[in-house]
């Protein structure tokens, strides 16, 4: 019976000695698999981080870019508005200029006109000093 109860004592060790080399080698490989999943969770929020990081370097960019185009604006407004008042100006000019020309037009046709009055003066005048004078006839003295 010795034989038998030594047997079983022996299978009984053997048994536990399995069960704890199953229970290190599992512990060890739990252990790995913690590391590993904390490596990857580790890894994704760095991730995260960079995303979240390049995220708000955008929207800051985008703000800049508003701001920017709002001034844009405002300058174009502002330069459109010059533009007009200079394009009235230019307008006024260009009136002004036609209306000078219509006078200068006007001041000529004017001056040709009296030009050819003044021309028909002096020949009329010249024509009459060439003129013989006629004089008239002198009352006959026995006509008394």
């Amino acid at each position: 019976m010795k034989t038998t109860h030594a047997r079983r004592d022996g299978v009984k060790e053997k048994s536990k000695s399995l069960i704890i080399g199953a229970a290190i080698l599992l512990t060890f490989f739990s252990c790995f698999l913690s590391i590993s999943s904390s490596q990857q969770a580790s890894k994704i929020r760095e991730g995260l981080d960079q995303e979240r990081y390049n995220r708000m370097v955008v929207e800051e960019q985008l703000e800049k870019a508003k701001v920017t185009i709002v001034s844009l604006q405002s300058q174009l407004e502002g330069a459109n508005t010059k533009i007009k008042g200079i394009q009235a100006l230019v307008e006024e000019g260009q009136n002004a200029t036609s209306d000078l020309q219509a006078q200068l037009q006007s001041v000529s046709q004017l001056k040709s006109s009296l030009e050819k009055k003044l021309e028909e003066i002096q020949q009329k005048s010249m024509a009459a000093a060439a003129a013989p004078v006629v004089s008239a006839p002198a009352p006959a003295a026995g006509a008394q």
